[in-house]
């Protein structure tokens, strides 16, 4: 059952302090403050009335009728709820309005709130200096769209309507009709929740179906997908047209610096110094300054543009032409797999961001110092690197084998005369 109860924001104040309205049901509390204010001395927190002034009867008569219209709120709300509850949010606005404290909103359709979500995190980006397209504000953008798509094509979407069956059917569309990956749906579902949860705590939405066990955000672990140094080999030896040779060699040189592609597509003569053989670059994500060395293959690629500009690309293109060179290399690879050596791989997924896992995975099995290689990488701690490249049992029992080899003591016996 729900109380109403008077109290005094600061009871111990030396002068006058405000009086509020605490509700209170289940394990929720919302507080309503209404422009009354008095001085502790004349408060009498067991009646819940102000005394001793001459206004007292006029105040209290006042007190009793803010309570009065606070629980009539409450009660109409759960007549017409099937005496379900308010959200704390809803309640207290519902009461505010009441008490003509604040003029009832317009009502917004769900995706009027959900515009107005938006602008709210993008007001917040801006106030925090960031630039919102380079957030997770990009991301409720698209779940608009999409929510939008399916609600043209399906059902009209309300936040009555969020429910399980919702999200199966939801979650069904976006994998097969969007064609996305699982971890892709689960960023969308993510980006739902937080409106829902955003929703319900400005007391908009009062359906709660959305915090189940069902309503869950799908992930799944991302591909181990690196080419190894006998690879990369056969990547380089590929007869390519001349185009897809400066795709090739881009990817290539990320491959042997470990650099993201943010950095490698923007290297110029003045970031590569060939008498000390290294490449020294300020890096765009994280602004620290690293310095490359030239392995032997990387020299090998980066000495043929040496008297013009280095292959630079936009992520996106790159990637569709990397898929192409991908399918090139699977061809050759089959063909030279005639002893079944070399472990199969689907080369078309090929993206930029394959190349920087393949130099940090490369480096490790060539048993470079982690630090050392986190120095390139500029991962900050050992426990992301080793997340990032995602060693498998079976590379773990090679790398051992290798190195016990590597390790194995000389043992001399002395034969006893």
């Amino acid at each position: 059952m729900a109380s109403f109860r008077f109290a005094l924001r600061d009871p111990k104040a030396e002068r006058e302090t405000r009086i509020r309205l605490q509700v209170r049901y289940g394990s929720n509390k919302v507080t309503v403050y209404f422009g009354e204010s008095v001085h502790p001395n004349h408060w009498n927190q067991g009646s819940q009335k102000v005394k001793g002034i001459k206004t007292a009867p006029e105040i209290n008569g006042r007190l009793e009728n803010i309570r009065t219209a606070a629980k009539n709120t409450h009660g109409q709300y759960l007549n017409t709820h099937d005496q379900k509850e308010p959200p704390p949010g809803e309640l207290k606005k519902l009461i505010e309005i009441a008490l003509n404290l604040r003029s009832k909103e317009p009502e917004l359709d769900f995706f009027g709130y959900f515009e107005k979500f938006i602008k709210i995190q993008t007001l917040r980006c801006e106030t925090d200096g960031k630039d919102p397209r380079k957030t997770v504000v990009k991301d409720y953008d698209r779940s608009l769209e999409l929510l939008q798509e399916y609600s043209r094509k399906y059902m009209k979407l309300e936040f009555g309507n969020i429910d399980e069956e919702f999200y199966h059917k939801y979650v069904k569309f976006l994998k097969e009709a969007k064609a996305f990956k699982v971890n892709t749906v689960g960023k969308h579902i993510k980006c739902l929740k937080s409106f829902l949860n955003w929703s319900t705590g400005k007391g908009y939405n009062d359906n709660l179906t959305f915090r189940t066990r069902e309503f869950k955000v799908l992930t799944e672990e991302s591909v181990n997908f690196y080419l190894t140094e006998q690879e990369l080999q056969i990547m380089k030896d590929l007869d390519l047209r001349p185009e897809l040779e400066r795709y090739r060699d881009s990817f290539l040189i990320a491959a042997w610096t470990g650099l993201r592609h943010s950095d490698f597509s923007r290297l110029t003569e003045e970031n590569i110094d060939y008498e000390d053989k290294v490449i020294r670059i300020q890096t765009k994500k994280t602004g620290e300054s690293v310095v490359i060395p030239f392995l032997p293959e990387l020299k090998n690629v980066i000495e043929k543009y040496q008297e013009k500009d280095l292959p630079s690309y936009a992520n996106q293109p790159m990637n569709r032409y990397l898929k192409e060179i991908g399918r090139t290399m699977s061809q050759k690879v089959q063909e030279l797999n005639m002893n079944g050596e070399l472990k199969l791989k689907d080369y078309s997924r090929l993206t930029t961001h394959v190349g920087r896992r393949s130099f940090a995975s490369n480096m490790y099995f060539r048993g470079i110092d982690i630090e050392m290689i986190m120095a390139i990488t500029g991962h900050r701690t050992e426990k992301l690197f080793r997340q990032y490249i995602k060693v498998s049992g079976e590379d773990k029992a090679a790398k051992f084998l290798k190195q016990a080899q590597e390790h194995k003591p000389v043992i001399n016996l002395k034969i006893a005369q």
